[in-house]
């Protein structure tokens, strides 16, 4: 066992010795070694392309920066603790398509036929009619009031008619039509039509 490396993996508060060949540890093979790791401790953990998500850390507690990155096979000695880290989108390999860059919400006034929870602060749409938002993008539902917190993070394709391509901006379909807006005023905009007078019958 003299050739063999015993280290750490730890990925949360989850955390458990893994031995390998010294000979085989390699950059490729730590993260196989990671990527096992994650499946066996979070068999439903629901994330594609994993082994594209790993980041690989050493904890060196001589260094102001504690979580070091590790570079080389060589980082990982005998009694080493590796921290995995997820990253919330995969890193793209120069072979591979880039994945679609995060950008505004393309959000239109929504009437749900179904109980529907928003998912920016996890809460109830309420209502009967125009109870929210819907990104036509990514499908993702918010409140109107949660509407102008929401990060640009969504990673559909562009939308049709240009929705996402605006820095900063909502997207809101009023009155029938899409506007462009700043996000106080695509709120207003929206709050504006769900408070739309209504004919009175005489």
């Amino acid at each position: 066992m003299e050739d063999d490396v015993v280290f750490l993996f730890q990925l949360g508060v989850v955390r458990d010795a893994v031995t390998a060949p010294a000979h085989l540890l390699t950059l490729a093979h730590l993260k196989e070694l990671a990527v096992k790791f994650v499946h066996e401790k979070i068999p439903d953990n629901g994330l594609n392309r994993l082994s594209d998500r790993i980041l690989l850390f050493r904890h060196d507690y001589c260094s102001p920066n504690v979580l070091q990155l590790i570079n080389s096979a060589s980082d990982v000695t005998d009694e080493t603790l590796v921290e995995i880290v997820l990253t919330a989108s995969p890193f793209v390999c120069d072979d591979e398509q880039p994945a679609p860059a995060p950008r505004p919400h393309a959000l239109s006034v929504h009437s749900y036929k179904a109980p529907t929870f928003c998912d920016f602060c996890g809460e109830m749409l309420f209502g009967l009619v125009r109870q929210g938002l819907k990104c036509e993008g990514c499908g993702l539902n918010y409140h109107k009031r949660c509407a102008v917190k929401v990060p640009s993070n969504c990673t559909s394709p562009v939308v049709a008619g240009g929705g996402g391509g605006r820095g900063g901006e909502l997207a809101a379909r009023v009155g029938g039509r899409r506007v462009h807006a700043q996000p106080r005023l695509a709120r207003r905009l929206a709050g504006k039509e769900a408070r739309a007078p209504r004919h009175r019958q005489q």
